[in-house]
């Protein structure tokens, strides 16, 4: 998620008692895809779900592998499409899964983000950013 002039990257925290391996982190918006639904239409319906925000999707054709230590996905590979919505306003009204927001240099989300794959999802939608 960013918006530019200036650019921002928008970082969101979990809630220090959720359940989940990133109880308290910062972390880029994520979710899931419903069965039957397409990639390219997960994305902007889990930033508008978690966020309530729009803008224009620009999917990077790039997939990031890794293999939690925690959570419920522990131990089992995961695959997460990288995408990044331009976000068309920074009003943002976050759902239940978040106890706050920040808009971010890039810099600091990356310094922020407490994993290597949402470091690189965010350093490749930067680069992304910049060349377009």
């Amino acid at each position: 998620m960013v918006a530019r002039a200036p650019l921002a990257v928008l970082a969101l925290k979990r809630p220090e008692k959720d359940p989940t391996a990133a109880a308290g982190a910062w972390q880029p918006v994520t979710g899931n895809v419903d069965d039957g639904e397409r990639e390219a239409d997960a994305a902007p319906r889990e930033v508008l779900e978690e966020t309530g925000l729009e803008g224009r999707l620009h999917d990077l054709g790039l997939t990031l592998r890794f293999t939690p230590e925690k959570g419920r996905h522990a131990g089992r590979p995961v695959e997460e499409r990288v995408f990044v919505l331009e976000a068309a306003s920074r009003d943002v009204e976050l759902s239940r899964e978040h106890e706050a927001y920040a808009w971010l240099t890039p810099e600091e989300a990356i310094a922020r983000y407490p994993f290597a794959h949402q470091k690189e999802a965010t350093r490749r939608a930067l680069q992304y950013v910049l060349e377009t």
